[in-house]
């Protein structure tokens, strides 16, 4: 069973690795810092302050907010058909009471998602942005919940129980979604 109060604090362990991955993507980030529960809770596990310095002086121009998706150990290629790396969809939250999944969720305030895996399977964190990669799913639904696995987690949240559902989909598979849903015919 998933906890998520455990995973939440586990998270803060992986700060520095965190800060240093989304600090290579956004070259201009002035600073990061992690969000806190309220804000974890509308989809941002940090917030990325974009801007430059002048004269000593931080201008920040806009702010991003990243979650970070992180699959521990070779729980990477759990569901894997395909022996690819794999990336993990939440379709719903809570099952029971159809509470939209973090991808699905037009309320979270996201604009990338980072996954980051142990770094003993693999090196390289992947930048999706929130939108794009969200629009894949959705485009592709039918034809991935044929091809790829659908798995039911049952997680905790203080004294509250519930089962979340995640589509399992390899990263290439989810690159090259996100890349053909950047191309539209006028």
């Amino acid at each position: 069973m998933n906890d998520f109060d455990t995973q939440f604090a586990e998270s803060y362990k992986h700060f520095s690795d965190d800060v240093r991955m989304i600090a290579r993507f956004f070259p201009r980030a002035v600073n990061i810092e992690t969000t806190g529960i309220a804000l974890d809770k509308q989809g941002a596990d940090y917030v990325v302050s974009i801007g430059e310095n002048k004269d000593g002086n931080i201008i920040t121009y806009k702010q991003i907010f990243v979650d970070v998706k992180r699959r521990l150990g070779t729980d990477c290629f759990k569901y894997s058909r395909h022996g690819e790396l794999e990336i993990a969809l939440e379709t719903y939250s809570r099952i029971d009471t159809k509470v939209p999944g973090w991808l699905v969720d037009v309320k979270k305030r996201t604009d990338y998602l980072l996954y980051v895996f142990d770094k003993s399977v693999c090196d390289t964190g992947y930048l999706f942005p929130y939108q794009m990669l969200r629009k894949a799913l959705i485009d592709n639904y039918t034809d991935w919940k044929d091809k790829y696995d659908i798995k039911r987690q049952s997680s905790r949240r203080g004294n509250t129980q519930y089962e979340s559902e995640c589509l399992f989909v390899p990263v290439s598979v989810a690159e090259r979604a996100v890349m053909d849903g950047a191309r539209m015919r006028a």
